[in-house]
């Protein structure tokens, strides 16, 4: 699989954002101060590069959903630059399957021998596979919380 750009003046990343509770910066609205930041700068004509990972992760998933219909609506408008947009909100797929210059992609992953695999390519679509107990169960958390369970009942 391959992957061509076009080159970027300026590349805006929205990873791992900060919080600073003692500023009154919650978690959330650095992820908007982020987002802002990277419209700002797209409005200025410059040819920008935006990675955002599971953006507004902050938040519920209620308004974390709408917010990045919001913002990925929003920089699909511009034919000068790119976003690529993490999100385990599947939910997205379909709010933003008619907005032009959206393209879904997934991670490969499967289930082997009990065990979660990736291949770590990107195909085409939307996951439909879901690993989250199955990280749990591997991580071994079930059998702790049921430990946890049984002292309680034996108080």
């Amino acid at each position: 699989t391959s992957m061509s750009l076009t080159p970027a003046d300026l590349i805006l990343t929205g990873l791992n954002p900060s919080d600073n509770v003692r500023a009154g910066l919650s978690f959330f609205f650095a992820e908007v101060l982020r987002v802002k930041e990277a419209a700002e700068r797209v409005a200025t004509g410059k040819r920008c590069l935006l990675l955002f990972d599971e953006g507004f992760r902050g938040t519920n998933v209620r308004d974390a959903l709408a917010a990045s219909e919001e913002v990925i609506t929003g920089f699909a408008r511009s034919h000068h630059s790119g976003c690529l947009f993490s999100s385990h909100l599947v939910e997205l797929a379909e709010s933003l399957a008619e907005v032009g210059r959206v393209r879904f992609v997934q991670l490969e992953g499967d289930i082997v021998d009990g065990r979660a695999t990736y291949s770590y390519r990107l195909r085409p679509g939307v996951s439909d596979r879901r690993f989250g107990l199955q990280l749990l169960e591997e991580a071994g958390v079930p059998a702790l919380l049921e430990r946890i369970a049984s002292l309680g009942r034996a108080s």
